[in-house]
């Protein structure tokens, strides 16, 4: 979403992001993220590994 909203013009969107806010943000995706690769709290587990 940030890069369509960087392909916009300042006045639409306004002052674009850091890129350290935007790592930052990025590693707590990943810190979130189970090995299964879901997320837990928005992708609850509903069967068996295998069958998935």
């Amino acid at each position: 979403a940030l890069f369509l909203l960087s392909k916009m013009p300042l006045e639409t969107v306004g002052e674009k992001i850091e890129a350290e806010r935007l790592f930052d943000a990025v590693n707590v995706l990943l810190y979130l993220q189970h090995k299964n690769g879901g997320f837990a709290p928005w992708e609850p587990i509903r069967s068996p590994p295998w069958l998935e």
